[in-house]
Parts: structure tokens; sequence; C-alpha cells
């Protein structure tokens, strides 16, 4: 079990922050921005989600072993 506030949390509370009158959001990929307001940082990450479920899908819906043997 994890410590709560470990570095390998599964899911961060904060990922975003203000800095030099700019928002930005850090994901795996590092962080991303400047964006002028945090809804805008919001929607960013909202958007970059469902685009990795998106992708998880259709890697798993081409994978040879994840398909049903007939």
């Amino acid at each position: 079990m994890q410590r709560r506030g470990s570095h390998d949390d599964r899911y961060k509370l904060n990922r975003f922050f203000f800095k030099e009158n700019a928002w930005y959001v850090e994901i795996r990929d590092g962080i991303k921005g400047p964006f002028p307001r945090r809804e805008d940082a919001s929607q960013f990450l909202a958007r970059y989600v469902h685009d990795k479920r998106v992708q998880a899908t259709n890697d798993d819906d081409n994978n040879p072993l994840s398909q049903e043997i007939v």
C-alpha cells in the first residue's frame, strides 16, 4: 500500500500550478503550458486523458493476443 503523499501516488491531487502569470499542468510527459486560465489547463488535461484512453483502447483492439479465438 502506498503512503499518502508519496511520489508514486496513482492520482495526483494538484497537477496545476501558477507561475509568472500563467497556468501549467504536470502530466507524465512533462509540464504543459503556459495556459492563460486554469480552466484552459484543465480542459487540456481532460482532452489529454481522453486521448490516452482512446489510444489504449485502440491498442487493445489491434493486439492479436487480446482478441478472442474463434
